[in-house]
């Protein structure tokens, strides 16, 4: 991020995007950089913000079009979701955003 922005008033260096969430969350050869990302800015190593909301893109890119089982996707994204750090942000909150990918789960929805 350049210039005057919110986030940088806060401390916060940039923000993680859909893309790290998901590669953080499967088996994959960018798995363990992602996670790495992601642990990092969860203790906030690295003043990276989460948005919440981009946990439910993940769950949609997870089972729609890498094809992985919704159990698994949730099982996963529920685990991240469940930390506590002050790097997750937004206007979701965490327990709106674990309830979604729960019950999209449960039902079997993926998009």
């Amino acid at each position: 991020m350049t210039g005057n922005t919110r986030f940088e008033k806060l401390g916060f260096e940039a923000l993680v995007d859909v893309g790290i969430i998901f590669l953080a969350h499967f088996r994959n050869p960018a798995r363990k950089y992602a996670a790495q990302l992601l642990l990092d800015a969860l203790t906030l190593k690295t003043r990276i913000l989460i948005p919440v909301s981009i946990y439910l893109g993940a769950y949609i890119i997870m089972t729609r079009y890498l094809k992985l089982r919704s159990v698994n996707a949730s099982k996963a994204l529920l685990k991240t979701l469940s930390i506590e750090s002050p790097a997750f942000y937004g206007n979701l909150p965490k327990v709106v955003a674990k309830k979604a990918i729960a019950s999209a789960s449960e039902l079997g929805i993926s998009s």
